[in-house]
């Protein structure tokens, strides 16, 4: 067996990389490759103490999460967690998450959505994993 190894002519030019070009390289080298979960928007309604959602959750990350929930409290009280299915590493991504008739408390007017990944690599961003809903009272 040979090898044949071609050597390319180098042609040079007078194009300089300056400082702000190696510090962006930088800055997006040092963007940890993780999950970034985020709650775009949730739709609620409720009718007598039963409420209807439904959650829309994207991954904006750089990395697949394998196990992700999204848990619901009233007014800073634990209601129930819903199992997530892997995320697709594709951005822009969006699960939604339909549930209808959980029970809550009469009255309840505040509700609060949160995602949370159980990747073992912290996500990027935990900032934009809880979206707070306030439903109008009807006259």
């Amino acid at each position: 067996m040979s090898l044949i190894l071609w050597i390319l002519p180098v042609s040079s030019c007078d194009q300089e990389i300056d400082g702000s070009i190696l510090q962006e390289i930088n800055r997006l080298y040092s963007i940890p490759s993780a999950p970034d979960l985020v709650i775009d928007s949730v739709s609620v309604s409720r009718v007598g103490n039963m409420l209807s959602f439904q959650a829309n959750v994207s991954n904006r990350g750089l990395k697949t999460t394998k196990s992700a929930n999204i848990s619901v409290y009233n007014e800073g009280k634990f209601l129930r967690s819903f199992s997530l299915t892997e995320f697709p590493l594709i951005l822009e991504t969006t699960k939604i998450l339909t549930v209808r008739n959980l029970g809550v408390p009469r009255g309840s007017d505040t509700f609060e959505f949160y995602v949370e990944s159980f990747d073992p690599v912290s996500e990027i961003r935990v900032d934009n994993n809880r979206l707070e809903v306030t439903l109008q009272r009807e006259a």
